[in-house]
């Protein structure tokens, strides 16, 4: 996937965008507030479909990883190239059989 065009896309989408911009930040508080992977995911589905209805882009969930037992999330330009899984142990070898060879797992993102 390329991030500048992801960019450009959105860039030539035209409206007002104030409410999803709010349902975005409110969101967001959300996300800072949860403490269970059950709520996590609900959060990062409603995110996505905000975004791709937004975007009007499918889901990577949806182009690549339907038959991920976990959630996907966009991140970057949104587009597949950069990711966020929810999972468990076997989460990277899943990745792995699909092609994608680099898979960092929460405890070596934080800080």
């Amino acid at each position: 996937q390329n991030s500048r065009e992801g960019i450009q896309h959105f860039k030539n989408l035209k409206g007002n965008l104030t409410s999803e911009i709010n349902q975005i930040s409110n969101l967001t508080n959300e996300f800072l507030a949860c403490n269970n992977i059950k709520d996590f995911e609900k959060l990062v589905v409603e995110h996505e479909e905000i975004v791709s209805k937004t975007l009007q882009l499918k889901k990577v969930q949806d182009l690549y990883f339907s038959d991920y037992f976990g959630q996907t999330k966009s991140l970057g330009a949104w587009g597949g190239d950069f990711i966020l899984a929810t999972g468990n142990n076997d989460t990277p070898t899943y990745f792995k059989q699909k092609g994608f060879q680099t898979v960092i797992p929460y405890q070596d993102l934080i800080l």
